[in-house]
């Protein structure tokens, strides 16, 4: 929140002056006095704990951080896990038009045209089934074969190129997740002979 010279009085101490002559002000943690301790809230959670119940944060004008303990943890562990984070990125990148941009595209354009030159046969593979599905001899199922999720565009997935319409249907997530290698597809298991 921007503050003009006059709040630095009011606010002394806590305001960061700028070379416009604007002052920074930072947010003030909700604080409240129970049986003489001093009490704040965590930002996450919405519990009220003591000082101990949170970790110093030098930056901040309370000197502890806007999570408790507890769900700072949780937060922590949640950012390394790599399924979470992945899921974060893609919202990410759906909000704000990531793919949209011009570099980006122009980027995609250059890879697309050597994974083409480079992959002859995948490329040959994909468009025959592309060509089938538009043309109506190949019918694509209502839903994703692992998680049976429905109304995502669903994408086949080859296990051998030189049988372009023998493909199992996956939605982009459990498509990328059998190629990172987190689950296994065998013909066996769809009840295909190979």
């Amino acid at each position: 929140m921007l503050k003009t010279q006059k709040h630095l009085d009011v606010h002394a101490g806590l305001g960061v002056q700028c070379l416009n002559k604007e002052v920074f002000m930072p947010r003030i943690k909700p604080k409240r006095t129970v049986s003489g301790t001093d009490e704040w809230k965590c930002s996450t959670c919405g519990e009220w704990l003591s000082r101990e119940g949170f970790y110093t944060e030098k930056r901040n004008p309370q000197g502890i951080k806007s999570q408790c303990k507890r769900c700072h943890c949780k937060t922590a562990v949640e950012s390394r896990d790599k399924e979470v984070s992945r899921k974060r990125n893609r919202k990410w990148m759906r909000e704000s038009g990531y793919k949209q941009r011009p570099e980006v595209a122009e980027r995609e354009r250059r890879r697309s045209a050597e994974r083409r030159k480079n992959e002859p046969e995948k490329y040959t593979a994909m468009s025959a089934l592309n060509n089938a599905v538009r043309g109506g001899r190949v019918k694509k199922p209502a839903a994703c074969y692992r998680c049976g999720v429905i109304d995502v565009k669903l994408q086949g997935h080859h296990s051998d190129y030189n049988k372009p319409f023998d493909v199992v249907w996956l939605c982009p997530g459990c498509h990328a997740a059998l190629h990172r290698g987190v689950w296994a597809y065998t013909f066996e298991l769809c009840g295909r002979d190979e």
